[in-house]
């Protein structure tokens, strides 16, 4: 079985600059598993995972998920492919403001090719699952702790294979974000997702076991020349 994440030789450079923002020898992640990526702002994790998913292209280097090579893929080949294999998790979010909760979470199934008919059973029944018994109420009028539920539930919709968070606690307070990072963590083992999860956030490293710098990444590229 192809592992959930393989990175090899990866760089990455925003044009007119003189150094690389991102550049990893070797990353991988086997399915279901679980790592915390660390670093200083602007040490470039968000970056990284914006190149994991595909939004972003990188200098050189590969990235494959599930065995697929994400960037030899374009257009709607690369958008169905992310939203049926990654599921992702802002740090602010980002649910569409005037819609539901049930809709947020719909709105991944629409562009995973998922049955539309399914769509709305399932979108329920992961808010439920998640503790949301309020599907049809507009995403602005949820507690911050609500809103990162329907985030959640919105990266696990289409069962993909990797989860990538981004600073998900970021914004709530220490017992909050204790609680959502929980459920993040049981949501992936729950669908056999691997997570990566971003953060600067010192009592998250107790919650993972495998832990990975950076920086230390970075050091690891430049020693063996890459």
């Amino acid at each position: 079985m192809a592992a959930a994440l393989q990175i090899s030789d990866l760089r990455f450079r925003y044009p007119g600059t003189d150094h690389d923002t991102v550049r990893i020898n070797t990353l991988s992640l086997e399915a279901g598993e679980q790592v915390l990526l660390t670093g200083a702002s602007g040490e470039g994790k968000s970056t990284l995972l914006q190149l994991i998913a595909g939004l972003m292209e990188p200098t050189s280097g590969t990235i494959r998920v599930k065995g697929e090579n994400v960037h030899f893929m374009r257009g709607a080949e690369r958008d169905l492919f992310r939203g049926t294999s990654i599921g992702m998790i802002f740090q602010t979010f980002n649910l569409l403001q005037g819609f539901s909760a049930a809709e947020n979470v719909m709105m991944a199934l629409k562009f995973s090719g998922a049955p539309k008919s399914g769509h709305r059973s399932r979108a329920v029944e992961l808010l439920s699952t998640m503790g949301l018994d309020t599907p049809d109420r507009e995403v602005t009028q949820l507690s911050v702790g609500q809103q990162q539920r329907v985030a959640v539930a919105r990266a696990a919709a289409t069962h993909p294979v990797l989860v990538l968070a981004d600073e998900p606690t970021a914004s709530l307070d220490p017992e909050a974000g204790e609680a959502a990072m929980g459920l993040i963590q049981e949501t992936c083992r729950s669908i056999g997702a691997a997570l990566v999860c971003t953060s600067h956030d010192p009592a998250m490293a107790e919650r993972f076991e495998r832990r990975e710098s950076l920086g230390s990444l970075r050091e690891a590229a430049q020693g063996q020349g890459v």
